[in-house]
């Protein structure tokens, strides 16, 4: 494992505090397997899988709309 300096955020409202904690990392798949057990690697696996899909569907739906809008706008001739 080694150490690393993480940065956490918390906000309420307006109010806003950041801190950093030492964090301990893993540096090898066995470490990690080690540490954190087969199943919940394989439950963080899942997780990140489905929102890199979520992302990547997200990215393609916005340029859609975006080309869409753009080519509105050109037929109704105003310029951005």
């Amino acid at each position: 494992m080694r150490k690393i300096k993480v940065s956490v955020k918390a906000k309420v409202g307006k109010l806003e505090k950041t801190k950093e904690f030492d964090y301990d990392e893993p540096e090898t798949l066995e470490e990690a397997i080690e540490e954190d057990s087969k199943e919940t690697l394989f439950k963080t696996y899942l997780i990140k899988r489905k929102t890199n899909f979520q992302d990547k569907q997200r990215k393609d739906l916005v340029d859609k709309m975006t080309k869409a809008i753009q080519k509105k706008l050109e037929e109704l001739g105003i310029e951005i």
